[in-house]
């Protein structure tokens, strides 16, 4: 019988702000304890504000109002539905007891996005996973190096592990999983 499940979180931005800015790319993979994904749900969305976007995060994000139409993108309101719902719908096929665990390369930054969306009452928020966080413990710890990469990609790489497009929601999502199955492999002593 599983009793916990994770949800791997990643979100772009129109800029660093909470508050300010906006999500305008999300994904959310549910896995296993074991990292077995169970679902999905990714989606583009439009600023509700674009004029206060930071030319940073639209670049960074690569939020293009005519791309973002021809994929499909929702509105803010949808997106927070939307998002909302899958994590309802999680939330009540773990126990009752039970809240999904998030996880991310930078937590505490995709969450304070993510609170100005939703309510967060479906996630665990005394237990969060940092990627990072455990990427710092396996090198300084278990092989003696200096501090860790905290960005993802080099994370991913030096786990080789691939990630095509940085800064996709989706292929940021699947680095992070796939980085973290390789330092489950790697902590098992």
């Amino acid at each position: 019988m599983e009793f916990s499940r994770y949800v791997i979180i990643d979100c772009e931005f129109t800029g660093d702000i909470p508050g300010l800015h906006e999500i305008v790319d999300i994904t959310l993979i549910v896995t296993t304890r074991h990292l077995d994904t169970l679902d999905t749900f990714s989606t583009l969305a439009h600023p509700n504000y674009p004029e206060t976007a930071s030319v940073d995060g639209l670049a960074i994000s690569g939020y293009d109002p005519l791309e973002w139409n021809k994929k499909g993108a929702v509105d803010q309101e949808i997106l927070a539905r939307n998002t909302e719902k899958f994590l309802k719908t999680w939330q009540k096929k773990t126990f009752s007891k039970e809240k999904l665990i998030p996880i991310s390369n930078g937590i505490r930054h995709d969450l304070a996005f993510l609170y100005q969306l939703i309510s967060l009452d479906t996630l665990d928020l005394d237990v969060t996973i940092d990627l990072s966080t455990i990427s710092e413990f396996y090198n300084c710890l278990l092989k003696g190096e200096g501090k860790a990469p905290r960005s993802l990609g080099n994370i991913a790489s030096s786990l080789g592990v691939s990630l095509i497009n940085p800064h996709s929601s989706k292929d940021d999502c699947m680095a992070t999983l796939e980085s973290l199955k390789e330092l489950r492999n790697l902590l098992r002593l």
